[in-house]
């Protein structure tokens, strides 16, 4: 009786790790097609099965021959990636990567890097990487990319959707007034009807041109020419432009000194204030009708609770205004003023031509 041959160790991805190795790309959403398999640090990647030891065989003399060891698996493993009790675990969030040699010999990695050799569109779908994302082509109107610490895009941004939680660096952005760009710092050639938001930084080396802008620290368009026409720009601490605004008479809109979290803040308590004040200007067209006909002796006891509900409708919202008001900062324009700092304090004085105010 020959003795028998163990199996071999076997290397069993996860379900859906397996499930996406083995996918033959047949998706419905075609915006949602990327081929990436991401994972997460401490996601169990692989489990490993030892070899097992065949049965054993006997001689002609009744004699025991031990059964035969199964293969031993054949695996490298790359970067960011660990072997724990038989199993595969990954260190880092990042792209799984997994080959296989003629030899047999297979090989596991997790990379903090992705590159995009073509565009973004409907043969790559839309692409989320917890990590550092290079496209080098386009990204097209209506898809979304997402990079979690750096994002460099070598062609143009159309109107698409893009998120980096790190540096961003972007050739240039046409946004047909559609895009929406929020990231942490914002490196670009030029700006075109778009909406960008950057927790610190937006700096541009040519022109900004009909767009939205807020930044938590700095917009700053480089070079002898660059320019700032068109659209609203809002920067925490500094705004910087050689030109500003349009010989063409387009309305440019520039502020520094409000937080962006803030000024959005102070856009809806003015929405809130307009809505309020028609509320009670409604209020008391209601009101006075009804003390019109309690003059004449024509009200009856479901308009009367009908009125004190409305009154006091009408105090607790105007209660509110007078509130809001008194958050609000001041919208209109101040002209003929010079602004001096006292007491790292901006004060307002009245313009005189010789001011003598230090620069």
């Amino acid at each position: 009786m020959p003795p028998k041959v163990g199996k071999d160790a076997q290397l069993i991805f996860q379900q859906n790790i397996e499930e996406k190795l083995n996918n033959e790309n047949s998706y419905v959403d075609l915006k949602e097609s990327s081929q990436l398999i991401i994972v997460k640090k401490g996601d169990t990647l692989a489990e490993i099965i030892p070899p097992t030891k065949g049965e054993s065989g006997r001689n002609v003399r009744g004699e025991k021959i031990e059964g035969i060891q199964g293969k031993e698996l054949k695996l490298k493993l790359g970067n960011n990636v660990e072997v724990n009790n038989n199993k595969v675990i990954s260190k880092i969030d990042g792209k799984f990567l997994s080959k296989e040699t003629p030899n047999g010999e297979i090989s596991l990695d997790v990379s903090d890097e992705h590159k995009i050799e073509g565009n973004i569109d409907y043969a790559t779908g839309n692409v989320r990487f917890p990590g550092k994302l290079i496209i080098n082509g386009d990204v097209k109107s209506g898809f979304y990319v997402e990079a979690t610490s750096y994002l460099e895009i070598k062609g143009v941004v159309e109107s698409a959707t893009v998120f980096c939680e790190g540096e961003a660096k972007i050739f240039g952005i046409k946004g047909a007034g559609k895009s929406s760009i929020k990231v942490k710092i914002l490196r670009c050639n030029y700006i075109e009807n778009a909406n960008i938001e950057a927790e610190e930084d937006v700096i541009v080396k040519t022109a900004i041109v009909n767009s939205n802008i807020k930044a938590g620290k700095h917009v700053i368009v480089e070079g002898g020419t660059g320019k700032i026409s068109g659209g609203y720009t809002l920067a925490t601490n500094l705004i910087e432009a050689e030109i500003l605004g349009s010989e063409m008479g387009v309305r440019s809109i520039c502020e520094v000194g409000v937080l962006p979290d803030l000024n959005e803040e102070l856009n809806k308590l003015e929405q809130k204030i307009a809505l309020d004040m028609e509320n009670l200007r409604k209020l008391n067209s209601i009101i006075k009708g009804i003390q019109v006909l309690k003059e004449k002796g024509k009200i009856d006891q479901k308009r009367l609770e009908y009125y004190k509900k409305s009154f006091n409708t009408y105090k607790m919202l105007l209660s509110e205004v007078r509130e809001d008001k008194e958050k609000f900062m001041p919208t209109k324009p101040i002209t003929k003023v010079v602004f001096q700092l006292e007491d790292d304090e901006i004060v307002p004085h009245g313009y005189q031509k010789q001011t003598n105010v230090p620069r």
